[in-house]
């Protein structure tokens, strides 16, 4: 079964859920666990859908789950917070809490208002000292679980970046069995990787175990899997 990010997802009886915005993957087993629904308006907050209710996906990317509209509304929710520490000279001079229940203040940005959580706010247009490299995200997903969107990278062994993550391929028992990389703007046709030239799955990128000689050299004359 093909998953594509973006694609629309349907539920049982008809209704428009959203899109598919993330993939969860287990990335020891390399295995598809599920995937997250985003839609502004019927899930201001996104929800995850596990694979089991994936009822088909059409030949062009739409997703039928095997539950109702309303059954989906009752689908666990994806929380996602950015944490910053500050430091003590931030505390003197930046608009911080002064502390939480859990210990030293944090910052936090959030998808889910929750209880015991303090963010910092500042006014449009003023300017926060927070570096970016310095921010933590924590997610309710399990500690094992990876999550790719369209910005993850697809890196080969020799360091070469390809493109991005566009769509994933497993079997009936949710084992991958090829990624397909979108591989820019003005690239003729999608990357379709092996399993077995895939040599790790990360948040921020997916590492190949080939170089790009052989990537592209395996790509001329790649055939989609079936998986059916």
């Amino acid at each position: 079964m093909d998953l594509q990010l973006g694609k629309s997802v349907i539920s049982s009886d008809g209704v428009y859920l959203g899109t598919v915005a993330r993939l969860v993957l287990d990335p020891d087993m390399k295995g598809f666990r599920e995937f997250i629904v985003h839609h502004r308006i019927l899930f201001p907050t996104e929800r995850l859908v596990e694979a089991p209710f994936i009822a088909e996906v059409d030949e062009d990317g739409t997703v039928h789950l095997n539950v109702t509209a309303e059954q989906a509304r009752q689908l666990p929710r994806f929380v996602e917070h950015e944490y910053y520490s500050p430091t003590g000279e931030e505390f003197r001079t930046g608009p911080y809490p002064a502390g939480t229940a859990f210990g030293p203040a944090v910052l936090m940005r959030s998808s889910y208002s929750g209880s015991n959580y303090q963010a910092a706010m500042r006014g449009l247009g003023e300017p926060g000292p927070i570096d970016a490299s310095s921010v933590e995200v924590r997610t309710n997903l399990p500690d094992d679980a990876v999550m790719v969107d369209a910005r993850t990278g697809v890196v080969t062994d020799d360091g070469r970046r390809v493109g991005t993550v566009d769509e994933i391929v497993y079997d009936q028992d949710g084992e991958i069995q090829e990624i397909v990389v979108r591989a820019g703007f003005f690239a003729q046709q999608p990357l379709r990787v092996a399993r077995k030239d895939i040599a790790s799955f990360a948040h921020d990128e997916v590492r190949l175990s080939i170089p790009l000689s052989a990537l592209e050299a395996s790509a001329t004359a790649a055939e989609p899997v079936d998986t059916d």
